[in-house]
């Protein structure tokens, strides 16, 4: 049980590190291109890091915006990856809420298991059947003899 908790667990903290070079990545990269552009208002390290925020983030404020065509597939890049991260942490949320419904519901069946087998009968001529329980999942299943 650790072992998957780990495995999730690094694997978010992954997501979040590739998330946040993808950012800076993106900074670099529009940046680089529209440092020297003619019009260009991208033309610091902290906008260029203000500008991919907000786009990764879907914000957009419009303050900063790329104008060459270079530019703008940068932009378009991480507006893609930014719906994508959006829609990682989203899942990992819904994730961890549906683990703790089962988690819970799985305790409640366990609190709520039969002490004893059941017998059931059925007449004088048919054999006595066993009530064959499944524990683990709350689900009761009868199992009886046709006569031939």
């Amino acid at each position: 049980m650790h072992g998957i908790g780990g495995n999730a667990l690094r694997g978010r903290v992954l997501t979040y590190v590739l998330g946040s070079a993808v950012l800076y990545a993106g900074a670099l990269a529009v940046l680089d291109v529209e440092a020297n552009a003619p019009g260009s208002n991208l033309t610091s390290n902290g906008d260029a890091l203000w500008w991919a925020m907000t786009t990764i983030t879907t914000v957009g404020y419009g303050d900063h915006y790329p104008v060459t065509v270079m530019g703008r597939c940068v932009a378009a890049g991480l507006m893609i990856g930014g719906v994508a991260v959006l829609g990682v942490v989203t899942a990992s949320v819904a994730s961890w809420m549906v683990q703790s419904v089962a988690e819970e519901t799985v305790a409640e069946l366990d609190a709520a298991k039969p002490r004893h087998r059941r017998k059931l009968v059925l007449g004088d001529a048919l054999e006595t059947e066993k009530v064959k329980a499944n524990y683990d999942t709350g689900v009761l299943t009868l199992r009886i003899p046709m006569a031939a």
